[in-house]
């Protein structure tokens, strides 16, 4: 049975009966490919790189600048099923996609910015104020200003499950109420749960933002909690798989990707919107640019020692 997407209002005042969806015409809706092509390894070099010690590093993604990523053989393993994705392999799949996705649409790439799969187990290990001030930093340090950008996308872990959150015009949490401009906090969970509690916590750190970076005081009633229609994932072990392609399906048009996950009912037609064999392929998928990526990676550290 489809999960229901019920609206809900994070102020506990009552339920919505719709979305805003404010950019209709918004040329985000144009819908690109973020395939990163037909590359092509031979199985001898998938199964040699999943031969050896399981502790020895196969990856530093990207290689040059400060937020790369390391890949130890045995996170490469799990991209065998029943395989559970770490974060390792979540964020260097984020960031192909990202990478991608600034070299064919980088004013698009510029309006989104990724947390990387660390931040919200970091915010909500304690109380919301004490978990604010352990990430108030995280986006000076990557010189960000969430309230410029248009859409926040927060991968979350929690008992062995992941599942997304996206923040669409978190800008609008500084309006007045008056204005009836509502920033939105969507759940997108491949078991189909609701997620009162990301959406409160979340809203906790627009707040939070608002008020340290901006001097803002924040209204409940400018920001609404959404939980998404989408497929549900078939296993207990496919979640990590899923959230990828939704990160991917949204960064190649996200208001057409919004605009599909929002339905007051369990609409099928929407739902048959979604290409079914993305989420049979995508670890294949990151096995054989993983692969590529450990080559290129191996050889560069070469160049640099000589």
């Amino acid at each position: 049975m489809l999960p229901d997407r019920p609206v809900a209002n994070v102020s506990g005042s009552g339920r919505g009966n719709s979305v805003p969806l404010q950019d209709q015409d918004s040329p985000n809706r144009r819908s690109i490919s973020l395939e990163l092509g037909a590359n092509v390894v031979s199985n001898e070099d998938l199964t040699s790189l999943s031969k050896g010690d399981p502790e020895e590093v196969i990856l530093y993604y990207p290689w040059e600048g400060v937020d790369g990523v390391q890949l130890y053989r045995q996170d490469y393993r799990q991209l065998e099923p029943p395989g559970f994705l770490d974060d390792s392999v979540i964020e260097i799949g984020l960031k192909m996609f990202q990478t991608r996705l600034k070299d064919i649409n980088p004013d698009l790439m510029e309006q989104i910015y990724i947390f990387t799969p660390f931040f919200y187990p970091v915010l909500s290990e304690n109380s919301p104020e004490v978990g604010y001030s352990q990430v108030r930093s995280w986006t000076d340090a990557d010189k960000v200003d969430i309230f410029q950008k248009k859409y926040l996308v927060i991968p979350i872990n929690q008992s062995f499950h992941w599942f997304l959150a996206i923040i669409y015009h978190p800008e609008y949490a500084l309006s007045e109420p008056k204005e009836k401009l509502q920033s939105s906090i969507w759940t997108l969970d491949p078991l189909g749960f609701e997620r009162p509690e990301v959406i409160n916590l979340l809203s906790f750190y627009l707040k939070s933002e608002a008020q340290e970076k901006r001097g803002v005081t924040v209204s409940n009633k400018s920001i609404i909690g959404v939980k998404g229609l989408i497929p549900i994932q078939p296993n207990w072990y496919d979640c990590g798989p899923y959230i990828l392609v939704f990160v991917k399906t949204f960064m190649e048009s996200p208001e057409e990707f919004l605009e599909m996950i929002a339905t007051d009912d369990t609409d099928l037609e929407k739902l048959m919107r979604w290409k079914s064999e993305e989420f049979e392929e995508i670890r294949g998928f990151l096995q054989v640019e993983i692969c590529r990526l450990a080559k290129e990676w191996s050889s560069w550290q070469k160049e640099k020692e000589k």
